[in-house]
């Protein structure tokens, strides 16, 4: 691999971050944006690579790929939900709040106080 295909992997990489970060801010405001829908479209490289194309004009100029660039974006885009990232509720406090979690993997009553699926997957905790 030559170099400067590896820095335009790893610039790419790094503008997918980005925006994963972003996206998990909106979140916050508008919890719909990562329903089990629209989740389960970003796991999948084909259709994140459609929802990238969409959302286009949405997103943030800084974290916007060329055209050209669409399909090797939206495949590390979508990469960040089946390999580190899952979306979840977490409670803080009296607050719902849904999130990305670090971990592709759920693991029912390991963090008091998660919520999994609209209850609290610790009671005791509660």
């Amino acid at each position: 691999m030559e170099l400067t295909e590896l820095e335009r992997i790893v610039g790419l990489q790094q503008k997918a971050y980005g925006l994963l970060l972003w996206l998990k801010e909106q979140a916050r405001r508008k919890p719909e944006i990562l329903n089990l829908e629209q989740t389960q479209a970003l796991s999948s490289g084909d259709t994140c690579v459609k929802w990238i194309k969409h959302q286009l004009n949405d997103l943030p100029h800084e974290f916007r790929p060329k055209p050209d660039e669409f399909r090797a974006f939206g495949y590390l885009f979508s990469s960040f939900f089946t390999t580190s990232f899952r979306v979840g509720d977490v409670r803080k406090w009296d607050v719902v709040e849904t999130t990305l979690i670090r971990g592709a993997k759920e693991f029912r009553g390991r963090r008091p106080g998660a919520i999994q699926n609209g209850t609290n997957a610790n009671p005791q905790t509660s």
